[in-house]
């Protein structure tokens, strides 16, 4: 049996371990999905030891996409740029470091039929998710992000990061009614890259204009677990394109899945994901 899994803070705030663990019952794969609970202070131990008893790979969650980073021996194009991943390959003993939300993203934005060129957009938040969207819209063409936080600094860090790599204009936001009223006009896609109104940060949502999203506006959570946000239900006031994160999380995790085994089977694990969420 070959093992697997995520190594985060709080691994029960995620589906993965669930999907992952039905979709290997019932396929009869010789694979086993461990979630593994870790205080920071043991992430470098945690992560040198489940190098060595996985052999295959793992998946990394909050707070270490970013962290680890500066423990993995090589690098993907995109995990250089983004500055975080969330998926481990090992091979020959060596690791390397994937950001798989990256290319999921972009799949997903051109089956809901969303075309970056020329589009201004909002990314709300500052961390690891929100550098890995910020990457595949302006991938995808997009003319200007706007980048949201309610720590002001961080954002600025993240618009003078993509700056410095010259891949097109990246612009920080307070994350607030009065500074977003008059950006959002001009957004025609917003997405949620912050863990509000997950069930981590329940019943909250981020304090944005809601007012001022166009009406042909696409929104897209990415939390995934509720379905139905209380981002995405105030945004539904203004537009009817509103999608939850359910899809995004499923084509990681194939995405993660393949890199570890060479298999495709994306359908089966958004099967049991929709299952599993009851959508």
């Amino acid at each position: 049996m070959k093992l697997i899994g995520l190594l985060a803070k709080n691994p029960e705030f995620s589906l993965a371990p669930r999907v992952m663990g039905e979709f290997l019952r019932r396929h009869g794969l010789p694979y086993h999905y461990q979630p593994f609970s870790v205080d920071p202070s043991q992430f470098r131990e945690a992560y040198d030891g489940l190098k060595l008893l996985s052999g295959v790979g793992f998946n990394l969650g909050a707070p270490y996409r970013s962290i680890a980073v500066r423990y993995t021996s090589r690098l993907s194009e995109e995990v250089d740029i983004v500055g975080a991943l969330d998926t481990v390959v090992i091979s020959e003993g060596k690791d390397t470091g994937y950001n798989v939300q990256v290319r999921a993203l972009a799949d997903f934005l051109a089956e809901i039929g969303f075309d970056c060129r020329g589009a201004t957009v909002m990314v709300i938040g500052a961390g690891a998710a929100a550098s890995a969207a910020i990457y595949t819209l302006l991938l995808g063409g997009a003319e200007q992000v706007w980048v949201a936080n309610k720590t002001h600094d961080k954002a600025f860090a993240l618009s003078a990061r993509y700056e410095r790599y010259g891949m097109g204009k990246v612009v920080a936001v307070a994350l607030s009614e009065s500074e977003t009223r008059s950006v959002l006009p001009e957004c025609r896609l917003i997405l949620n890259a912050t863990p509000v109104g997950s069930r981590l940060v329940p019943r909250l949502f981020p304090p944005i204009h809601y007012g001022s999203i166009r009406p042909d506006a696409v929104a897209i959570d990415m939390i995934y677990d509720p379905i139905n946000t209380p981002f995405l239900a105030r945004c539904r006031y203004f537009t009817s394109r509103t999608y939850s994160g359910i899809k995004l999380f499923a084509v990681s995790l194939a995405r993660s899945w393949r890199l570890w085994t060479g298999r495709d089977d994306s359908e089966a694990i958004w099967k049991i994901a929709r299952e599993i969420v009851g959508d």
